[in-house]
């Protein structure tokens, strides 16, 4: 018969952030497909120049994705008093959707200078803004392996309290959360946001909370008779 003693156990930390992560949103609709990539060339444009205005390289704006497509409308009757259907769908012009991103190291003037740059850019530009840690790897690799220890401990004292004895590690499952702090707004919002129009509002990045959640399962045996006095 399989002997076995499961154990879990959760822990966290805290760090400071050290990276900015920008995600940025282009929005606009245009009366021919043809004017789409136009007009988001312009928007694009401007961004870059806004960075650089900003004495920030262009080169850091990274695209994602761009992706053009038929802006339908639906029009709708009354069926009843409380529902309606579909009686007509047609096709208004093309809507654009651009993804990109901004992700640097966090220094000093550096994220209000980018957000200054975006939201000078017009309504179809929306950005959200995060705060993340760049060695999260390290982080979680050092927090499970705590973990371990943790499990391990509580096993042995389960363990010798059953009669038992934990002879090594069987099965560990790991599950990890990570909490970032971040600001998610618009253009339009950012600009009234603050009180001097080319300002940025003050920003107080929080630490990060990294959990870390493990279960272990761990092989038994029978302690001796002496060992059980």
């Amino acid at each position: 018969m399989e002997r076995t003693i499961d154990v879990s156990t959760n822990l966290s930390t805290q760090v400071a952030p050290d990276t900015i992560e920008f995600e940025i949103n282009i929005i606009g609709t245009c009366d021919i497909r043809e004017n789409c990539t136009a007009k988001y060339n312009v928007i694009l444009k401007t961004m870059k120049e806004a960075l650089e205005q900003n004495g920030l390289p262009s080169s850091i704006l990274k695209n994602k994705s761009y992706s053009v497509s038929p802006h339908e409308v639906r029009e709708y009757q009354k069926e009843d008093s409380d529902r309606y259907y579909c009686t007509h769908k047609k096709i208004e012009g093309y809507d654009f959707h651009a993804s990109l991103s901004i992700t640097q190291t966090l220094r000093e003037g550096l994220l209000e200078k980018i957000w200054k740059s975006l939201s000078s850019c017009g309504e179809e530009v929306t950005f959200t803004l995060k705060y993340s840690v760049a060695n999260k790897h390290a982080i979680k690799d050092k927090l499970s392996s705590d973990a371990i220890v943790t499990c391990r401990e509580k096993a042995d004292i389960l363990a010798k309290a059953a009669g038992v004895k934990v002879i090594g590690l069987k099965d560990a499952h790991y599950t990890f959360e990570r909490e970032d702090y971040g600001e998610s707004l618009g253009a339009r919002c950012a600009r009234e946001t603050v009180r001097v129009k080319d300002d940025a509002p003050i920003f107080n990045p929080v630490e990060i909370k990294i959990s870390c959640y493990v279960g272990t399962t761990w092989d038994i045996e029978l302690l001796p008779p002496d060992d059980l006095l």
